[in-house]
């Protein structure tokens, strides 16, 4: 992993001289390849080790499902689709194991762009907050339309990010 993808985000020195102590980042506006997220996380461990340096929050990909957001409508590359309930035990319980911070999820119906798009069910989304709370872990749900809200607050999660939109058209 290369630091100068990180380090922008760990050396913000007006943030820091503000008491500003934390930064979170949605990484998959980095469009990493899916086998290339424990570096990301290692580099976090290495930056973490200076006390100067902001405290970085990693979350890897969004869990969402085959073809849904952010897949479509971006063509993401760093979605992490689960099939079934087992093959999100074993791709949630991966990211843990790598060293996420949190698990963020995408919750999207495709409102926001005039489309339908698959999105997590209601029994996966709370799959993966039980997954992530029985290790400590807390679980952030991307949303873009309030209609998706009820679904993320059903399954559990701890966080809503990105919510913008009381847009409930198709």
């Amino acid at each position: 992993m290369n630091r100068k993808r990180l380090w922008p985000l760990a050396r913000t020195w007006s943030c820091l001289g503000t008491g500003f102590c934390s930064m979170g980042r949605d990484q998959s506006r980095f469009r990493t390849p899916l086998s290339s997220w424990r570096p990301l996380f290692s580099t976090r461990d290495d930056l973490m080790t200076d006390v100067k340096n902001a405290r970085l929050v990693c979350a890897g990909p969004l869990v969402t499902v085959p073809n849904g957001y952010p897949t479509v409508p971006f063509g993401s590359s760093s979605a992490l689709p689960v099939r079934s309930l087992e093959d999100t035990r074993q791709r949630v319980g991966g990211l843990l194991d790598d060293g996420a911070d949190l698990i963020k999820i995408a919750i999207e119906h495709g409102d926001l762009w005039g489309r339908r798009i698959p999105k997590l069910s209601k029994e996966t989304a709370a799959e993966i907050v039980r997954i992530a709370h029985d290790r400590g872990t807390v679980v952030t749900a991307h949303i873009s339309v309030a209609r998706d809200l009820r679904l993320a607050l059903d399954a559990g999660v701890d966080e809503i990010w990105g919510c913008s939109s009381e847009k409930s058209g198709g």
